[in-house]
């Protein structure tokens, strides 16, 4: 069985163990590989999903159209697990915002326009309380 001590072109950047080589001269990460075995990777590695700008920012306005939208496609006596639904969604948007901002820097800005859809049923749930507070007449 031969160790592969030269890189093939799609796998630039990936060094392999060469049986000639010290052990010493291998650095990480390092990939092992022998025969028709599969690379064994040494470091962990986002899924392409999330690597992608472009798909980033379609999750985060697919769960800021579906937290939108999800009260106004529920029948009138399920409104309440809608709303709950989606402030989980606005949840998940802000976590996504985050991580965007930490792996993307500037270009997250983009996925803010995001934001009017997915604050809009905060926004509702607080001018009914501020309602409820002011004047009790006023609850729903």
């Amino acid at each position: 069985m031969r160790v592969l001590s030269k890189m093939p072109e799609s796998r630039q950047g990936i060094r392999y163990l060469d049986r000639e080589k010290p052990m010493t001269a291998v650095t990480w990460p390092c990939t092992i590989r022998a025969g028709n075995m599969a690379p064994m990777n040494a470091t962990l590695r986002l899924p392409d999903l999330m690597n992608s700008f472009r798909s980033v920012l379609a999750v985060s306005f697919l769960i800021a159209f579906l937290s939108f939208g999800i009260p106004f496609i529920t029948e009138p006596g399920a409104i309440d697990g809608a709303i709950k639904a989606s402030l989980f969604l606005t949840l998940l948007w802000t976590a996504l915002v985050i991580f965007a901002f930490t792996r993307f820097r500037w270009r997250a800005l983009w996925l803010w326009f995001g934001l009017p859809l997915t604050s809009y049923w905060l926004v509702v749930l607080y001018l009914m309380a501020s309602g409820c507070a002011h004047n009790i007449k006023n609850c729903p």
